[in-house]
């Protein structure tokens, strides 16, 4: 009886194991001259994205850490957490890109 028990749960720990790890998201580096295309185009087109920035509680455009580009187009949703703020029109955009723009255009 102990062991159909032990079995049981070992069964269930190996089910919830493979539910958990699963890939939601691939990462891949990207050229120099594909990440100045890949920039100017969500400059380009911000309006297509949902964009979220994390620069701690309060919104500070020099402070950034993370920026998240959600497209609107597509049926998936990133939902953001706590301390991001959402840009919600072209000059906050564009404020963030001046402020965190080197001279060669990098980020």
């Amino acid at each position: 009886m102990i062991s159909q028990k032990l079995a049981g749960i070992v069964i269930l720990i190996l089910i919830l194991f493979m539910g958990c790890s699963a890939s939601y998201g691939k990462f891949k580096r990207q050229t120099e001259s594909e990440s100045r295309v890949t920039k100017r185009e969500l400059i380009d087109n911000w309006s297509d994205y949902d964009i979220w920035v994390n620069s701690g509680p309060e919104y500070k455009p020099d402070r950034l850490r993370v920026i998240i580009f959600d497209p609107k187009d597509d049926d998936k949703k990133i939902l953001a957490g706590r301390n991001y703020h959402k840009v919600k029109d072209q000059e906050m955009w564009t404020e963030i890109v001046k402020t965190n723009t080197a001279s060669d255009g990098e980020f």
